[in-house]
């Protein structure tokens, strides 16, 4: 959801640069204040404990407040912050056996008061999962080429590339653009490749930008077009993962292409911790341009005393 919020908001401006909202309420009255300006009634937090448990007993909680490129981090010896109203830690509990879905359990480490029943946990220490894959999924609209562009992708390792009718969870579509599509999102003001055109789609079919081309394109062109593009997409999520919108850690990262000598050649993306935010350390936004076949990428980590890594 965060990813695909992320690239919907970006998506959502005209062609004159204005954004357009996708959907949009006016207050009722005078005094009622528009959501996006109300103050949140409870502190932002990854899990909540929904059942009070037994002395003795595992104490069961709900990972709902997980993005999904990080929830396979949440395993056996991950630790969170017990948190009150206020969001201040009152207690430590760690993750004692495998997740199953968004369920959990773990028991108390520090702190003496009882858990009960909604009260909220808040990352602090988990682990990175070493084999992050890219989850592609390859959509009926590819027809006959579907089988081709499956095969050609199969050997590359840090791509998982399924059929959409597996009904398997995926970060990314690549398909072909139909004609409904191009009606339904006609009235959106985006740039929309041409029919039949070959694109990388977000996981509720809305094209990326710069991912297609106009006119007639061979499958294997279009697979090596969009490789680059999909590693760098998998270089995101990398940091995400390490990151993400929840890591107390006080980092940002930039990721930037690079020339033969490491030298940046262009603009990026930056990505911030949400410890970095608590912070109040301030980061400008890189803004993304399109990646040629064979760019290099370099990421940039900046820690909150300012130390640079490349």
């Amino acid at each position: 959801m965060f990813t695909n919020l992320e690239l919907s908001t970006q998506m959502l401006v005209d062609k004159t640069g204005t954004q357009v909202p996708n959907y949009e309420a006016k207050p009722k009255s005078a005094n009622q204040q528009p959501i996006f300006f109300a103050t949140a009634p409870r502190p932002a937090a990854e899990a909540v404990i929904h059942e009070s448990p037994q002395p003795g007993q595992p104490i069961a909680f709900w990972l709902a407040g997980v993005s999904p490129s990080a929830l396979e981090s949440y395993e056996t010896g991950a630790v969170f912050d017990l948190i009150d109203a206020q969001g201040q830690t009152i207690g430590e509990l760690e993750q004692t056996a495998p997740r199953q879905g968004l369920q959990a359990a773990g028991k108390l480490r520090s702190g003496s008061i009882q858990p009960t029943k909604g009260m909220l946990l808040r990352e602090q220490i988990r682990s990175v999962p070493t084999n992050i894959r890219l989850k592609v999924g390859l959509d009926p609209s590819l027809g006959e080429t579907l089988p081709t562009i499956q095969t050609s992708l199969s050997t590359v390792s840090w791509l998982a590339v399924t059929p959409m009718n597996q009904k398997q969870p995926v970060d990314y579509i690549i398909g072909r653009m139909t004609t409904e599509n191009i009606k339904r999102l006609q009235a959106k003001n985006l740039a929309l490749p041409p029919a039949d055109a070959i694109s990388l789609f977000t996981a509720d079919l809305t094209p990326i930008p710069d991912s297609f081309v106009a006119g007639n394109e061979s499958t294997q062109t279009a697979v090596d077009r969009l490789r680059p593009r999909l590693k760098s997409l998998l270089a995101g999520q990398v940091l995400r993962a390490i990151l993400g919108d929840t890591s107390p850690l006080r980092v940002s990262a930039d990721i930037f292409p690079v020339d033969a000598n490491n030298k940046p050649i262009g603009s990026g993306r930056t990505l911030t911790s949400r410890g970095l935010q608590a912070a109040t350390i301030t980061t400008q936004a890189i803004k993304t341009q399109p990646i040629k076949l064979g760019t290099n990428l370099g990421v940039r980590l900046k820690t909150v005393n300012g130390a640079i890594s490349t």
